[in-house]
């Protein structure tokens, strides 16, 4: 009797050590974030992944962070990084195709996969980027990661031009319609969710710019100059902006 309670004791308290370690990390993995130590924060993920492998949290973040980790690098590692991307969405998904921020990352790390695959696995890849987008937004409508995801589709397709579209139609079977418009309105949903972001902004000018809205481009650019960099990546973005803006 007394060692069946002490052995009932000693695994309540192994229990409640490995949850309050798994907290612990993933309140870990959030600080570096916020410090712009992602690629510190991919590994804490992981070591919430070996330590619990079902943990969807930690798969979808570090599927996420494996994607930015990825645009970082070059050659090898690129691709490495984001097939280590797909690989944890799909995990996550496996666990709950329904989980919000896994459909997103699926979504983001299709994105970043078409962006170096050849024709056929890029088209492929596309529509992914897609489905996902929207299935994020049938899940949560007010989710500004899944908006920019969108738009960036609709603006990367349309970006394909009519020649590569027909010759893509004709050989593939096509791709579903796509529109600078509604690029434009997916930005703008993104934008008024979150206004502090300057990738939205960016790829909004753009837009303009494909478009042929050389004000409304100009005008978003200027906004972009007097915007706070919140992530690693913005003191580029805000570089680029500033390209754009000279060249307009």
């Amino acid at each position: 009797m007394k060692k069946a309670l002490l052995f009932s004791m000693l695994t309540a308290f192994a229990m409640i050590s490995f949850a309050q370690s798994t907290d612990e990390l993933l309140q870990k993995a959030e600080t570096l974030e916020k410090q712009f130590k992602e690629g510190e924060a991919l590994k804490v993920f992981q070591e919430v992944i070996a330590k619990d492998p079902k943990n969807i949290v930690a798969l979808a973040r570090a599927s996420y962070l494996s994607s930015r980790e990825g645009f970082r690098s070059e050659g090898d590692e690129k691709v490495r990084l984001y097939n280590q991307a797909r690989d944890y969405a799909e995990r996550a998904l496996a666990i709950d195709p329904n989980d919000v921020e896994a459909n997103y990352a699926m979504g983001v790390a299709m994105g970043r996969i078409a962006e170096i695959s050849p024709t056929k696995e890029k088209i492929e890849a596309s529509k992914d980027i897609k489905k996902y987008a929207e299935k994020t937004l049938k899940l949560d409508r007010n989710h500004a990661g899944a908006w920019h995801l969108l738009g960036k589709w609709h603006a990367g397709v349309k970006d394909l031009g009519a020649t590569k579209m027909f010759m893509i139609k004709m050989i593939y079977g096509g791709m579903p319609k796509a529109s600078y418009e509604t690029a434009v309105a997916c930005f703008n949903k993104a934008i008024n969710l979150r206004p502090d972001y300057i990738l939205y902004y960016l790829d909004l000018a753009k837009t303009y710019k494909s478009m042929g809205r050389k004000e409304d481009a100009r005008a978003v650019l200027n906004k972009i100059m007097k915007m706070k960099a919140i992530t690693p990546d913005d003191p580029g973005y805000i570089s680029e902006a500033k390209e754009l803006l000279e060249k307009l």
